[in-house]
């Protein structure tokens, strides 16, 4: 690395607090981002279960993503109605 980017900062996800050691690597990073996305992706997939016999969304997704909205303050979306 350079002298100018050694000093440069990353705003996105989290970055070991010693950027200076050889086993960081700009693979590992990526990967830690890549793992991020996943778990976040798998939160937000499990809203979206939905019964296919019936045709109709179930009541516990309906549950899960009110109670998600009210803890984040997202204003309450009918995503079923």
């Amino acid at each position: 690395m350079s002298d100018s980017t050694q000093n440069s900062t990353f705003s996105i996800g989290k970055m070991p607090e010693n950027t200076q050691t050889s086993t960081f690597s700009i693979e590992s990073y990526i990967t830690s981002l890549k793992n991020e996305l996943s778990q976040s992706l798998q939160i937000k997939t499990q809203l979206y279960d939905y019964d296919f016999t019936n045709d109709t969304p179930l009541q516990s997704s309906k549950y899960k993503w009110e109670n998600i909205s009210k803890v984040n303050n997202i204003p309450n979306v009918h995503l079923y109605n």
